[in-house]
């Protein structure tokens, strides 16, 4: 590889990770707009920060996936305060998990991701409070806050609507990209 093409895809790499994290940064802002309704925020229910981690993965850029998991709820935060700091650790590993795990079924399992992507984030958020519970147990991590695991009815109940549109966004972009 020459040194120019080098500095393109370094260049192309940058470019897409800085959109995939002002995406994970302005959705769930332009989302938190909407009037929360009785069942409280609607950020939680619609799930935005999944978005770009999400489209990333599809994309086939597993590293620019990985890299907005990672910094989309720090960044967020910083932003917007929102999510709280004890939050941070929880929601963190759940992108992670989530970019990680459909990363994994991208290739093998790419006509039935409509279905796997919101099975993946259901596995995500109900394996966090397990990993951190492990993870509690080395010195240097024990002052990590850990959220106990929602109930599965309970989540789906709250995040039916993000599941849907993380279903959505992956027939969608599964259509766009196997056209190409």
């Amino acid at each position: 590889m020459s040194t120019t093409t080098v500095s393109t895809t370094r260049i192309r790499f940058i470019t897409i990770t800085a959109v995939a994290l002002a995406a994970s940064a302005a959705l769930p802002v332009l989302v938190h707009l909407l009037p929360a309704g009785a069942s409280g925020p609607i950020g939680p229910r619609l799930l935005p920060i999944f978005f770009a981690p999400l489209i990333a993965v599809l994309m086939g850029r597993p590293g620019v996936a990985l890299i907005t998991a990672a910094l989309a709820p720090v960044i967020n935060h910083l932003l917007t305060g929102s999510p709280a700091p004890a939050m941070l650790a929880t929601l963190t590993l759940q992108l992670l998990l989530f970019a990680a795990a459909l990363t994994v079924l991208r290739k093998p399992a790419r006509a039935l991701l409509p279905l796997l992507a919101p099975l993946a984030y259901l596995g995500a958020v109900l394996a966090v409070p397990h990993v951190l519970g492990f993870l509690t147990g080395f010195p240097w991590l024990s002052g990590l806050a850990v959220i106990p695991a929602p109930q599965a009815g309970a989540l789906l109940l709250q995040a039916w609507p993000g599941l849907l549109v993380i279903a959505l966004i992956t027939f969608g972009m599964n259509r766009v990209l196997t056209k190409n």
